[in-house]
């Protein structure tokens, strides 16, 4: 049977328990015995059947890293639960920045980006419509 292959973009908090959790339930029964798992079979698919295969994200701290190191990097700070997550093999791949980052990755060496001057200078002098349109993905 095949496996599901997931691509996670944002290596947040809500990826961290993803992937803890899909560790952590890795070996479950059959019988539904998992605690804090209401389906350990759905169809022919069990926890251990999902599998990442690639990530990305916008933080410099986290790009570079294998995801079961990148999950526990900050500024993730969710519940850790399953610590010892094994090896994925996917690597966390430097991601788009198309609408801002939050204000706690600030613009210091480690954080997502560098603008120049000139980018900014562009940016506030364009005034046309179409400058100001959102960008098609």
């Amino acid at each position: 049977m095949n496996k599901i292959r997931i691509a996670i973009v944002g290596v947040g908090n809500c990826a961290s328990s993803l992937v803890q959790g899909i560790s952590f339930y890795h070996d479950t029964p059959n019988n539904g015995a998992a605690v804090g798992l209401m389906h350990s079979l759905i169809g022919p698919y069990r926890p251990s059947d999902v599998q990442v295969v690639a990530a990305f994200d916008i933080d410099r701290r986290k790009v570079g890293l294998d995801v079961n190191q990148a999950i526990f990097a900050p500024p993730n700070c969710t519940k850790v639960f399953c610590g010892n997550v094994p090896t994925t093999g996917a690597i966390v791949k430097m991601g788009c920045v198309f609408d801002g980052y939050p204000a706690h990755m600030n613009m210091s060496r480690s954080a997502v980006f560098n603008r120049s001057k000139r980018s900014r200078r562009a940016r506030k002098s364009s005034t046309s419509c179409a400058s100001r349109a959102p960008r098609s993905c």
